[in-house]
């Protein structure tokens, strides 16, 4: 898999939400990159560099959480 910003990246943590992806890569550098994989496959990133994976994870994890949270809900009533 080919990631924004570094062509010899190495996946080293996933995390899986409904239809995202948020995952970590590291580079051979030893910097960290967040990313993540949307419903549409469309593969972002915030084109930060983090000094280790578990900073780089809660970027990627906010990120998503932050987009689900403004999806509307199938089954979500308003009175």
């Amino acid at each position: 898999m080919s990631l924004p910003g570094d062509k010899h990246c190495l996946i080293v943590k996933l995390s899986a939400f409904p239809g995202w992806l948020a995952g970590v890569s590291s580079t051979y550098s030893g910097d960290y990159l967040c990313w993540v994989v949307t419903p549409e496959l469309l593969v972002l990133d915030d084109g930060e560099i983090y000094p280790d994976s578990e900073s780089a994870m809660v970027s990627a994890r906010c990120f998503v959480e932050e987009s689900l949270e403004f999806i509307p809900r199938e089954n979500s009533m308003e009175s």
